[in-house]
């Protein structure tokens, strides 16, 4: 078959300058406007390579692999490789408007650094989506679709991503990143239904804005090693000793099993501030472990599932109005073992607590009711809590549990009226975490 081709004199100049055209042979800039089926292998550095529309490059094994030093892939076309389909260096940029599928990993840069994904397209993978792990400042910016069996994105240390779009696991973890990540979610991230967290985080932050959701599918409480799944997981650090503390702020939707799970290895404190929904579709919305953890509950915000703090010295902030049963239902507030917090609203005064009977829903805890701003009563269900502050900060007023109700004991001058079992230790630190 022949074809017939009308140059201009642009395109003809471009095809001059540009070393390999269908094929997607030679070295340095290299375009694929055609059907390449043996795949593309380029191992210097700087490397560029765009895949055109309506072209492809195809391959039984690795479709693309740019393994030197900051190579340049951008894909407005298709790349299927039955291995592979994308293999790049150190601080290569991988930009997807096209389609990647791959019998393994879609877009590989497994333990190197600086590596950058922009995904408007759509990546699938029979293995891993993107795989950047144990590296150094991996970035991935997606708004398409992203769907793996395994992980859909990896990222090591200082990772970070943002989602507009659909990132899918469909087995395991949707995002597995390690320490010093940033998360910014304004889509989907879902974790599989075996044995998948949506999120997999060592420490960092993770911002999930009004219209995200976070959301592990796995059923039956599946125990790995590293405990069972949860919309967001909050993982031990790889290296004793690593700072891996984390801060959640959602306006969102964080679901599953478990909404929000610290494992057992994990040993620092963390922030979670919920003005959105975090749901638990067994028993705990949140289930931290050891460390000094800061649960804020802003007005709006809901739980479904009991809110454990696990052990440490630990704070519940309670910011605005609240609903009739503070977390939007009946829910459990269980500080746990040591000296733990509630502050209320600032504009909640010592004669807006109107009661502190025995719970009629949750055995053994503490049922607190007082008036919110606009007049409106608030029932907090809570276990284990030693401390109230009652005002704003910096005038705030300290209660034990037994003086809840009697005299307001002022920071720091009325230190003496907790007794021995609080000390001034503990009340000076939340005045310092306040400041």
């Amino acid at each position: 078959m022949r074809f017939s081709v009308l140059l201009s004199a642009a395109t003809a100049a471009l095809l001059a300058a540009s070393p390999a055209w269908a094929q997607c042979e030679g070295a340095g800039t290299v375009v694929c406007a055609g059907a390449d089926t043996d795949g593309f292998e380029d191992a210097s550095d700087g490397v560029s390579l765009s895949v055109l529309p309506g072209a492809s490059v195809t391959s039984e094994g690795d479709a693309i692999k740019l393994e030197g030093e900051g190579a340049y892939v951008l894909n407005e076309g298709a790349v299927e490789g039955g291995d592979e389909g994308i293999v790049v260096g150190a601080y290569a940029t991988v930009v997807n408007d096209g389609t990647v599928v791959a019998g393994d990993k879609a877009i590989d840069a497994d333990g190197l650094d600086g590596v950058s994904v922009v995904n408007t397209g759509s990546i699938e993978a029979g293995d891993k989506g993107v795989r950047i792990a144990d590296s150094v400042g991996a970035t991935l910016d997606n708004s398409g679709t992203i769907t793996a069996v395994s992980e859909a994105f990896e990222g090591g240390d200082d990772a970070m991503l943002t989602n507009t779009g659909l990132i899918e696991s469909t087995e395991e973890d949707g995002v597995q990143v390690q320490l010093g990540a940033t998360i910014v979610n304004e889509g989907t991230i879902y974790g599989g239904t075996t044995n998948g967290d949506g999120i997999d985080i060592d420490g960092g932050l993770i911002v999930n804005r009004a219209s995200g959701l976070i959301e592990s599918r796995s059923t039956d409480l599946v125990f790995t090693e590293d405990g069972p799944e949860a919309g967001i997981d909050i993982d031990a650090p790889e290296v004793p000793g690593a700072v891996a503390s984390v801060e959640i702020l959602n306006d969102g939707v964080i679901r599953g099993e478990i909404g929000i799970l610290e494992d057992y290895g994990n040993l620092d404190g963390h922030v979670i501030v919920n003005a959105g929904a975090i749901i638990s579709t067994r028993e705990f919305a949140i289930d931290l472990n050891i460390g000094d953890d800061l649960v804020e509950l802003v007005e709006g915000g809901t739980f479904e599932g009991t809110v454990s703090l696990g052990e440490g010295e630990d704070d519940l902030l309670l910011t605005g109005i609240m609903d009739a049963d503070v977390g939007g239902m009946p829910t459990l507030f269980d500080g746990g073992e040591g000296e733990d917090f509630v502050s209320f609203d600032p504009s909640v005064a010592l004669g807006d607590i109107v009661s502190y009977v025995m719970s009629d829903v949750f055995e053994g805890a503490m049922a607190l009711t007082f008036a919110n701003e606009d007049g409106s009563l608030s029932t907090l269900s809570l276990i284990d809590f030693e401390l109230f502050g009652i005002g704003a900060a910096g005038d705030q007023m300290v209660y034990s549990l037994s003086d809840l109700l009697g005299s307001p004991v002022p920071l720091p001058a009325g230190l003496p009226l907790f007794g021995t079992a609080l000390g001034l230790g503990a009340v000076l630190r939340r005045r310092a975490r306040r400041a």
